[in-house]
């Protein structure tokens, strides 16, 4: 695997033009939403697209593939809103597609602040009990996802908080018993290798109530936070989300003295073969190329914005 700013990649050397399929794969995932604000669940994972699994889109020569990477939205003070994820995009010639940032959850906030990629859980706090909605999406002709995500769970009033949503599944209510789970994420086996993405965060619990924390949804969803009670302090954070697969950070209890943590930022994926990889342009400071073997493709990974420039082929 090889690290690099600007290059023109070299590997594929000696596979003839006239055997290449100008196709692109691609998976695109978004920020997962940041924690904030009291007694909210999980926060919903970054939006999960792709066309793996399709003849994939065609490479025009010589056109460029702007890469955005969406970060997760940033940990707040539990006084504040958390923050929906950023969004990641691939635009180019022949197709545009955007995966929205996950989407967090408010105690007191219009239903808005929920939306996003996958929906944040619900509030125990009674009026915002309901989870979030996920963002709607029109399918392009060759992606293989008709949904870029599911709502969160709903709380459970004077409980718990319910877990955010996923990229497979909606987010577990909220009991008195425990804080809902994370929706689960998606496996996607673009690098050679099944990878989960795109988990929601777990809803959080009260100790001082025998109610659990919430876990985080599989695809680096964070487990919710649980509440010693009383508004003490010293409660352990909700964890974060995990960076590199979009997913959502876990829910905050009812404890001014805590910060929220944040999502996990998305990343995007292109797969191609080794020779139209070879032909083409790469931009970005954090992107790494790697074969996938015995595949004669080649996928090339960006985990901050850049571009790929296709080449003659």
């Amino acid at each position: 695997m090889t690290s690099f700013g600007y290059q023109i990649l070299g590997f594929g050397s000696g596979v003839s033009t006239a055997d290449v399929t100008a196709t692109i794969t691609w998976l695109i995932v978004a920020g997962g939403g940041g924690a904030g604000g009291y007694q909210t669940g999980g926060q919903g994972a970054g939006g999960y697209r792709t066309n793996a699994g399709s003849e994939g889109n065609t490479l025009t020569s010589g056109a460029t593939y702007n890469v955005v990477v969406g970060a997760g939205g940033p940990g707040l003070v539990a006084t504040a809103v958390g923050q929906i994820g950023a969004d990641s995009s691939v635009i180019g010639t022949g197709f545009s597609v955007t995966s929205n940032g996950g989407g967090i959850g408010t105690y007191s906030g219009p239903t808005a602040w929920r939306i996003g990629g996958s929906g944040a859980g619900g509030s125990s706090r009674s009026g915002v009990t309901t989870g979030g909605a996920s963002t709607a999406i029109t399918a392009i002709t060759t992606e293989t996802t008709s949904v870029q995500g599911y709502a969160g769970g709903n709380g459970s009033a004077g409980n718990s908080g319910a877990g955010g949503g996923g990229a497979s599944a909606v987010g577990a209510n909220g009991s008195s018993s425990a804080g809902g789970a994370g929706g689960n994420g998606l496996s996607n086996s673009i690098t050679g290798s099944a990878v989960t993405y795109a988990g929601g965060g777990g809803g959080f619990g009260f100790s001082g109530r025998s109610i659990a924390a919430g876990a985080g949804g599989s695809g680096g969803g964070g487990a919710g936070s649980n509440d010693p009670g009383s508004g003490a302090a010293g409660a352990d954070p909700p964890e974060a989300g995990t960076d590199g697969l979009g997913g959502g950070s876990g829910g905050m209890p009812d404890n001014g003295y805590q910060e929220g943590t944040a999502g996990g930022d998305g990343v995007v994926f292109l797969r191609m073969s080794d020779a139209a990889a070879a032909g083409g342009t790469i931009t970005s400071a954090t992107s790494t190329t790697a074969d996938v073997g015995g595949s004669g493709e080649t996928v090339i990974k960006f985990l901050a914005d850049g571009s790929f420039v296709a080449g003659s082929y």
